[in-house]
């Protein structure tokens, strides 16, 4: 091999290993929300499961899964999917602002499981 092929080579090589070893550029944000009578351990080991399918498979991504707190599933619907919403759109922003992708900024990719997630889909929370 010439100086030059193995100077190429190893450029290449260094390259491909700053790569993988480079800062995630992508936030994904897997959250779930549990329903009727569900609880805060409603999916049981399954978040932390599917974040580390997710984060492999991935690679180059910060996978965080995240359990939507207990709610009261008596009252005004409406005012339910409102707080969903509310809770989803500050806790969003600031994942955003701890991995460096600027609040609010649109950068995070959002997953959303559900359990017995009728009303988020009626009211048009998810297509």
């Amino acid at each position: 091999m010439q100086t030059s092929e193995a100077v190429s080579s190893y450029v290449n090589d260094s390259e491909a290993q700053s790569e993988s070893h480079a800062a995630p550029t992508d936030l994904v944000l897997i959250v779930f929300i549990h329903g009727f009578k569900g609880t805060d351990s409603t999916f049981g080991e399954f978040p932390k499961r599917l974040q580390h399918i997710v984060s492999e498979s991935l690679g180059n991504a910060t996978v965080e899964s995240i359990v939507f707190p207990a709610y009261e599933t008596k009252g005004d619907l409406n005012a339910a999917v409102t707080r969903f919403a509310d809770w989803l759109t500050d806790l969003t922003v600031r994942r955003e602002v701890a991995n460096g992708l600027g609040g609010g900024a649109g950068k995070a990719n959002i997953v959303l499981c559900g359990h017995r997630f009728v009303f988020a889909s009626a009211h048009g929370l998810v297509p």
